[in-house]
């Protein structure tokens, strides 16, 4: 499944597909720009401008948001502990979770 990012159209089937797959694996403390590319058969440089052209994020600053976004969601509607929330949303420790949510 490797692409170029010429084609509009591709980068947006593409854009879908890369959401998508962070979407399903944002809890994996392992997701990075490295496996999303290997995962995807997309070039790093290319999944990086196709992702900043849509969302005005790196991949890793999106991984981080959608992982923001779902802790947020948790410790509003769960009584989960910090440290099970962060494992749950892909963070390695709940101090990287408070780490997080400070910037």
């Amino acid at each position: 499944m490797k692409i170029g990012i010429g084609n509009d159209h591709v980068a947006v089937e593409y854009k879908k597909e890369i959401k998508k797959y962070i979407d399903e694996n944002f809890a994996d403390c392992n997701l990075n720009v490295n496996l999303v590319s290997e995962k995807l058969g997309i070039r790093r440089q290319n999944l990086n401008t196709i992702i900043k052209q849509n969302t005005g994020k790196t991949i890793r600053e999106y991984i981080s948001y959608v992982r923001h976004e779902k802790a947020k969601e948790l410790l509003v509607n769960t009584n989960y502990p910090i440290t099970q929330i962060a494992m749950l949303v892909g963070y390695s420790s709940d101090d990287v979770l408070n780490r997080a949510f400070k910037k």
